[in-house]
């Protein structure tokens, strides 16, 4: 199990499909809440798809700890398009959910749009939490640097 953690690659694919299946579900317990009548149960999916997304942010932080040793500029660049790329899906989802009425006859267009919702947040998440390990690294290294100075 140690293993899967110290490969980037490996942990950067479990995150993809952690947010993906965290995607799938969200749009499976919308469609569900939109088809049925006692649809409490279906915030407990939404809980878990959550929660899968910001499982999935936090091994895009890990791989980008790990490879800011190595290429932190790529790092940077890859971290701020991943946050600024889930803040545009969540605010284009955010703006296609207030817009598809809730009468029923645009199910799968509110499916759609709460996988969206879920897969933005993970990237953007994803994204920021990178941009605060590897600026947040470097501002410590800095910090120490010019405290060994004086």
């Amino acid at each position: 199990m140690h293993q899967l953690f110290a490969n980037p690659r490996q942990l950067r694919r479990l995150g993809y499909g952690a947010v993906t299946l965290g995607a799938a579900l969200g749009a499976t317990s919308t469609l569900l809440r939109d088809l049925s009548d006692d649809n409490t149960w279906t915030y407990l999916i939404d809980a878990a798809a959550w929660l899968l997304a910001a499982a999935g942010a936090v091994a895009e932080a890990r791989v980008s700890a790990i490879m800011s040793a190595f290429q932190a500029d790529h790092v940077r660049r890859r971290a701020t398009v991943l946050f600024c790329l889930g803040i545009g899906v969540v605010l284009g989802a955010c703006v296609l959910l207030s817009t598809v009425s809730d009468d029923g006859s645009h199910v799968a267009l509110r499916a759609i749009a709460a996988a969206l919702l879920i897969v933005g947040i993970g990237a953007g998440l994803g994204g920021g939490l990178s941009l605060a390990v590897t600026v947040g690294a470097r501002y410590a290294a800095d910090r120490l640097a010019n405290l060994d100075d004086t």
